[in-house]
């Protein structure tokens, strides 16, 4: 993956975990806020080079689990961490697509 790919997929990444916290903490304070989840994970695994199948079922099982640890951060810390967070997932996401 180039330079700017790279780029794009961490940009996408941290999107995708700020968008996610918000609507988690909405729903939280008892707004429904669940139809505004933007799907970013499809796209982030598409980037990624990741299909349709098992394999891919699983990869964002496990992404799942990395984005919901960054979120269960107080509002400080994951902001403060929000790029070591990106990095993480986007080097996990490495490791699976070797494989």
């Amino acid at each position: 993956m180039n330079m700017e790919s790279k780029e794009i997929v961490l940009s996408l990444i941290k999107d995708e975990l700020t968008s996610a916290r918000l609507l988690n903490n909405l729903n939280q304070i008892g707004l429904s806020a669940t139809d505004y989840y933007l799907q970013l994970r499809d796209t982030i695994l598409k980037l990624m080079g990741f299909g349709n199948d098992q394999y891919a079922d699983q990869v964002y099982s496990q992404y799942y689990q990395l984005a919901e640890e960054a979120m269960e951060q107080n509002n400080m810390s994951f902001q403060k961490n929000l790029d070591q967070h990106a990095q993480n997932i986007y080097v996990f996401l490495l490791e699976k697509q070797s494989k």
